[in-house]
């Protein structure tokens, strides 16, 4: 064991004639996370739609020039930009400037909701794609008109304009206050149906993100009625348990997969565990969480997809992948004031910052630009000791935004911010039915980090690390024999 001793104020005083110099305080452990959203603002264009301007986000830029690029024939030329991306990356900028009071991003925040807006149908329905001539692409699978993704993004992004911006600042955008209820009212009509967005669980846990955001700045019995009978649908969709797969996975239906892609039940519903007073919403997401999310942990790795008998599919890792297990672990921490789930979001968050199947840094601090992915069949990287996979170097949309989302929050936590540094020891597991019982996470500077699986069944506990390397920081104070000064 090693010791290192910091000596104290008084020591510095008494021994201001000594010869010998003092030693230098150590740095600290953890500098700040740098958040840049320069790559987004490039990715920003200018459009009119129906005669009104609005700003969009280009959906691809490709490496190594990294300009913005429309959809490619293979995905139909399905346009310009899209409002699943615009809407997040409206969040983006609203969360910016909620903590900046930047009003560039006020500005690009607003300019995004326009879009938005301008999407929206008259009937709570929106279209996704537009072409660069600002023509609205009615044909395409995934942009017709609809309740879908893209209206549940559209209703979480104009749920947190109202939270962040007030509703002035949101009334400031022509249309914008009666899109949103439009939108609000056909949402309510799929949830009393006791149907699921698009039949889907994330879908339905980004419109439920968007209601609480406004519940949250407006709060009204109607609106917490329907986000409650939202959750409400969420809940019974965790299928398994600690010990059979899929380990508490919520899915869309039975016999679906899992998917990484998304997977926002667990931070809607510990979110509207603490905008609704409700805890039973948070023991709920507690359970993919405390389960499958902690074979991830343990696993070293997190996959695309879970099957519902528990195969994993390893790739492709992307960041809507990782982002949302972050920003879910980070709900639960505000939610249950258990500090445990910001240290597993900052050890799932390393991901983006070279803790990944690559070994390769994903996220660039200084443009803000963020790698689209890591694929399998690849050339062998002896760095990472994952042989067999590649890095797809450009930087998309949406790969740029769900970064910010999960890194913003990163940044606003202490804990989580500190644990990003932190890298898994040994081989990752080939599977999640074989995870071992405990994995060793540690630090550049040696510190150490033991996550193991809790005796009750509640998931992963942080256990005491090893005494191998670990700095023991000893302060001394002024004495009042001088040999023991000395």
């Amino acid at each position: 064991m090693r010791f290192v001793a910091l000596v104290g104020v008084g020591i510095l005083l008494a021994c201001a004639g000594c010869r010998r110099a003092i030693a230098p305080l150590p740095e600290p452990e953890t500098r700040p996370l740098r958040l840049s959203y320069e790559h987004l603002r490039r990715l920003g264009l200018d459009a009119t739609i129906k005669g009104r301007k609005v700003r969009v986000v280009s959906l691809y830029a490709n490496a190594p020039d990294y300009r913005p690029t429309p959809s490619p024939a293979r995905d139909g030329n399905e346009g310009i930009a899209s409002v699943d991306d615009a809407a997040r990356a409206a969040v983006v900028y609203l969360r910016a400037y909620e903590v900046s009071g930047d009003t560039t991003a006020r500005r690009e925040a607003l300019a995004l909701l326009s879009f938005v807006v301008s999407m929206e149908q008259g009937d709570g329905e929106f279209v996704n794609f537009v072409h660069a001539d600002g023509r609205l692409n009615y044909n395409a699978v995934s942009s017709r008109k609809s309740m879908s993704y893209w209206a549940a993004r559209s209703l979480w992004a104009l749920g947190e304009g109202v939270r962040v911006l007030g509703s002035d600042g949101v009334n400031e955008l022509d249309g914008a206050r009666s899109a949103l209820e439009r939108t609000v009212a056909r949402m309510r009509r799929e949830i009393d149906a006791g149907r699921l967005i698009a039949g889907s669980t994330t879908a339905t846990a980004e419109a439920l993100l968007g209601l609480l955001a406004l519940q949250r700045a407006e709060p009204s019995d109607a609106t917490a009625a329907l986000a409650i009978r939202t959750a409400r649908l969420l809940v019974p969709l965790s299928t398994g348990s600690r010990t059979a797969p899929p380990w508490g996975a919520r899915l869309d239906h039975p016999g679906a997969s899992w998917h990484a892609w998304g997977s926002r039940s667990t931070e809607a519903l510990a979110v509207a565990s603490t905008v609704l007073g409700r805890p039973d919403f948070a023991e709920a997401a507690k359970r993919e969480a405390n389960a499958l999310w902690a074979r991830f942990l343990l696993a070293a790795r997190i996959p695309a997809a879970v099957s519902p008998d528990g195969n994993a599919t390893w790739f492709a890792q992307i960041a809507y992948g990782v982002s949302p297990v972050v920003e879910g672990y980070l709900a639960l921490a505000e939610a249950t004031g258990e500090r445990r789930y910001s240290v597993f979001a900052g050890l799932t968050a390393a991901w983006f910052l070279g803790s990944n199947p690559a070994g390769v840094i994903m996220y660039d601090e200084k443009t803000g630009r963020t790698f689209d992915g890591i694929d399998s069949g690849g050339a062998v990287t002896a760095k990472s000791g994952w042989p067999g996979v590649r890095v797809n170097r450009n930087a998309g949309a949406e790969s740029t935004v769900e970064a910010l989302l999960a890194l913003q929050r990163v940044a606003g936590d202490p804990e989580a911010a500190e644990y990003a540094m932190f890298r898994a020891v040994g081989e990752p597991s080939a599977s999640l039915a074989s995870v071992p019982q405990s994995r060793v996470y540690q630090h550049p500077r040696g510190r150490r980090l033991v996550l193991r699986l809790a005796p009750d069944g509640d998931g992963l506990e942080i256990a005491a690390p090893s005494n191998e390397n670990e700095i023991v920081t000893l302060t001394y104070w002024p004495a009042a024999n001088p040999p023991e000064t000395r």
